[in-house]
């Protein structure tokens, strides 16, 4: 029998720790899957270390270590914690595991808002909060570590997120009252991309042969207003509209990290989306 070989993913429990672990699974691999606090996601299958007893796994034979442990807050009164997780953490792995690839999950927020659109790879970095600049320091980190791929995320969906965030909450109102708000006109572009995608982005980086930068995004972006129509067909609800949007927009060109990786995924939103509706009915 052929020894399965070891990958490490930090930050298991999240949605795309658990969307990692599925594909890598299925890809004959063991996984060792570091955690925090939480293991309501993690997958029987899964060796599970708390982050605490990182240091003993450098007796083990690791080939890739996948990194999407993250704390997420704009609020400077999270510094403690951002300082941590983004930036403490990686150093730590690193400085662990010095010639073990790591796959870093950074995030499209590290480029605050760029003079030219589209964002892509090289779009000059300028974080306008505490988190962009701690995940571009966790960034710095990794990027002087002898084997890396960094991957900018732009905005996941999928099973198992977060219910804080644009999607899982008109979905939730569309279900309980079948109304969705939208603030201004919806007209704001904003890029979803499913775990999947996300997860199948950074194993592709992993098998890249050099250290590079990558960007995790879907080809289009959509408006907030394209979201809640599909939301709302699918849940038989209506779309309102009150007060103003402010915020920008955001369009994304990844073509040079698909080009690199060889992955020419299609965008599916309305599918996934349905999917995704799919799931938050069961609990109503």
């Amino acid at each position: 029998m052929i020894e399965k070989e070891n990958v490490l993913i930090i930050g298991i429990n999240s949605f795309l720790g658990e969307s990692l672990a599925t594909q890598l699974y299925e890809s004959n691999m063991h996984i060792i899957g570091v955690y925090h606090k939480n293991t309501s996601n993690i997958k029987d299958y899964v060796e599970r270390v708390h982050v605490s007893e990182l240091s003993q796994l450098t007796q083990k034979k690791i080939k890739t270590i996948y990194f999407v442990s993250a704390y997420i807050s704009s609020n400077d009164e999270d510094a403690t914690l951002l300082q941590t997780v983004n930036v403490a953490l990686p150093a730590q792995v690193s400085t662990l595991f010095p010639k073990t690839k790591i796959v870093f999950a950074s995030t499209v927020s590290v480029y605050g808002l760029p003079e030219k659109s589209p964002i892509t790879e090289r779009t000059e970095t300028v974080p306008l909060n505490i988190y962009g600049h701690s995940k571009l320091a966790g960034e710095h980190i990794i990027s002087n570590h002898a084997l890396y791929a960094i991957v900018r995320i732009s905005s996941i969906f999928g099973e198992g997120m977060k219910k804080n965030t644009f999607i899982p909450k008109i979905i939730e109102k569309a279900l309980e009252e079948r109304q969705i708000v939208l603030f201004g006109d919806g007209s704001r572009m904003q890029n979803y991309i499913h775990v999947a995608d996300v997860a199948k982005y950074m194993i592709l980086a992993a098998a890249h042969q050099d250290n590079a930068l990558f960007l995790a995004t879907s080809v289009s972006s959509c408006s907030n207003l394209e979201v809640a129509a599909i939301i709302a067909e699918a849940t038989n609800a209506t779309i309102q509209f009150e007060g103003n949007d402010d915020s920008p927009s955001f369009e994304y060109d990844n073509f040079e990290t698909r080009n690199q990786l060889k992955y020419h995924h299609k965008d599916q939103i309305k599918k996934e989306l349905t999917a995704l509706i799919q799931c938050y009915k069961k609990q109503y």
